[in-house]
């Protein structure tokens, strides 16, 4: 239908402006795409800068966003051909720590291989060991197998490096909860919740804690600030125990029928 690339790429990029091929804007073009949304027009740009000039030094860069549109384009449909392609990026910036990063989030959660993700994670803090995020990921890989000392250990170094990300506290609070250190799971959520008070499952799991607690007020206050700050709680017990009494085994404690009440829709 078009005889050359640009023809093409043009209607997909929703008619912008004639460019000369060149391999800078080709990918400032892609990266505008990416932006918008428009990912396989963007997809299409990255792949022209890809086949314009293989030895270009932006090369990386360029791997690095086409992986990242085909993972928001195609999700597991393409998996493989990202994770290709962030092995490709590693091996052009190898001392690059955003590609260890991607690469593992996508083992991760694209194929359930935490352990590869694990060693993706630890390439990312062995080159930034002063940088929170490396840990936060690894933390929630060995939260994800069950290794719950190691996620702590984690996500308290996380938390040392950035004391103000709050979903390092709500992911550390988790891991306690599993550990049973419910007053530990308590201060954590607590700080979540000063660092981002308008999120609202902060509220519902620490209400969750109060009730292994059998702490009710408690329980009550946040399960209904929860709700009033968006939260529908009222599916709770039937989307992950079915029953009040499943619940109730899970927890190790009998609930108070108002509480009941505000868990489960009538």
């Amino acid at each position: 239908m078009f005889p050359d690339f640009d023809g093409f790429a043009r209607l997909r990029a929703h008619d912008r402006s004639y460019i000369e091929p060149d391999v800078q804007d080709y990918l400032q073009r892609g990266i505008e795409a990416h932006q918008e949304g428009k990912w396989e027009g963007a997809i299409v740009y990255y792949d022209e800068v890809i086949s314009l000039e293989p030895d270009n030094p932006t090369l990386a860069e360029a791997y690095y966003y086409h992986a990242d549109a085909y993972r928001l384009a195609y999700g597991v449909d393409k998996v493989d051909e990202v994770i290709t392609e962030y092995n490709t990026v590693i091996e052009l910036e190898p001392d690059n720590p955003r590609g260890y990063e991607r690469r593992g989030f996508t083992y991760l959660f694209g194929k359930g291989e935490i352990d590869l993700a694990i060693e993706d994670y630890d390439k990312m803090i062995e080159l930034e060991p002063y940088a929170a995020e490396g840990y936060a990921r690894r933390g929630f890989a060995y939260l994800s197998k069950g290794e719950i000392d190691w996620a702590i250990q984690d996500y308290t170094w996380a938390i040392r490096l950035d004391p103000n990300n709050a979903t390092d506290y709500t992911n550390r609070a988790g891991a306690y909860l599993d550990r049973w250190d419910f007053d530990l799971a308590i201060n954590d959520y607590t700080k979540a919740i000063e660092l981002k008070p308008d999120d609202n499952i902060n509220y519902h799991c620490r209400g969750l804690v109060w009730l292994r607690l059998q702490d009710w007020e408690n329980a009550k206050t946040d399960f209904a600030t929860a709700q009033n700050k968006g939260l529908d709680i009222t599916n709770f017990v039937h989307d992950h125990y079915e029953t009040v009494e499943k619940f109730e085994e899970e927890i190790g404690v009998e609930l108070p029928e108002d509480i009941v009440e505000m868990l489960i829709k009538k």
